[in-house]
């Protein structure tokens, strides 16, 4: 059974565990609304995208 996970905030916790799981050969989803966060942490899930969380919009856009 392949594993996705979807984090949302990528603040210290959701940084840590985003990256974490991605070792682990899990599908990583992260999301944050600070763009830099996203940037950062693009190179080590296997996406990264800006949306503000609270928008439900915004997260039914991320599928």
């Amino acid at each position: 059974m392949d594993k996705n996970v979807i984090v949302l905030g990528l603040g210290r916790f959701g940084y840590a565990v985003a990256t974490k799981l991605f070792e682990k050969g899990v599908y990583v989803t992260a999301v944050d609304s600070n763009y830099k966060k996203v940037e950062k942490i693009a190179n080590f899930v296997s996406s990264a995208a800006q949306g503000d969380i609270t928008e439900e919009v915004a997260m039914k856009s991320l599928g």
